[in-house]
């Protein structure tokens, strides 16, 4: 019987450590992605063998651009939403 309570807690606390990693991924998320997330059609500019962006949870904040293969071809950011309050330069569709 007291297997079964130990089985219990680790269980328990599985479900909360997976709750609690679910709230920090989506939270990196928001905060990366802001309200406009990047689209592989806005880096194929740059990187044409494009497929697929994976967020980056680290301090850089950006996406590793990924081909079909889901070799690393390059590395993105955002300076949106952090930088939307500063005044100054507007480069092209941003004014």
């Amino acid at each position: 019987m007291h297997a079964r309570a130990a089985l219990l807690q680790l269980y328990r606390l599985g479900i909360l450590l997976a709750v609690a990693w679910l709230i920090h991924v989506h939270h990196a998320r928001l905060r990366i992605e802001g309200d406009a997330p990047v689209r592989v059609a806005e880096v194929t500019q740059w990187f044409t063998n494009a497929a697929q962006l994976q967020l980056d949870l680290g301090a850089h904040g950006g996406f590793h651009v990924l081909d079909q293969a889901g070799a690393k071809l390059g590395y993105v950011i955002r300076t949106l939403p952090q930088a939307e309050r500063i005044l100054g330069y507007c480069g092209p569709g941003m004014a």
